[in-house]
């Protein structure tokens, strides 16, 4: 394989392979590839990502200008959890999707003398509790701790480096989902 097949993919520019770089018709090959790709992907999915991507960088930014103001940790977790809830309420709320509260189903204590495993009713779902709650308790605890520790490492450390040890988290997170059997591969 010659050396400019093997670093041209897809009609990319690459000066290795020896590239003019005033070669018009490649850089115009690269735009129209570009062009390919971006133009399969919603304008709407492209607007939140820029938004989320931007809102993350002034989330970071001001909460180690915070933090080196010496607003604790424990303020800026509850300022941010505090805001965060606040503008999803009022967005579902203004969007018209903004769903009550669900009710857990109810747990049947009922038992017969004859049988104390028969609660009366051979519906399982009435057996035990609805994981629901649990589920609500357990995210909002590892969220919560998440902003905490992350507003801790602010305090400790510059913002470039806690986020770069954050962004090791989709490995982590994927070993334990493994482990746990939470995910599997397909």
């Amino acid at each position: 394989v010659d050396r400019q097949a093997r670093c041209v993919v897809d009609h990319f520019y690459c000066p290795r392979a020896g590239h003019d770089s005033s070669n018009v018709e490649s850089r115009e090959t690269v735009m129209e590839t570009f062009w390919m790709i971006i133009g399969d992907i919603p304008l709407e999915l492209i607007v939140v990502v820029v938004l989320w991507y931007s809102i993350g960088v002034a989330s970071i930014c001001t909460t180690k200008v915070l933090a080196d103001r010496g607003i604790p940790p424990l303020v800026l977790t509850f300022q941010q959890l505090f805001m965060g809830s606040t503008l999803l309420h009022l967005y579902l709320k203004s969007t018209g999707n903004l769903q009550p509260f669900p009710k857990p189903k109810k747990r049947v204590v009922a038992v017969h003398r004859d049988h104390p495993d028969d609660t009366g009713d051979d519906d399982t779902n009435n057996r035990s509790e609805d994981p629901l709650y649990l589920n609500f308790g357990f995210m909002g605890l590892f969220d919560g701790l998440d902003f905490f520790f992350t507003s801790v490492g602010f305090t400790m450390a510059n913002a470039s480096f806690v986020e770069t040890v954050k962004s090791s988290q989709p490995i982590t997170t994927t070993a334990v989902a493994l482990l746990l059997g939470i995910d599997t591969f397909k």
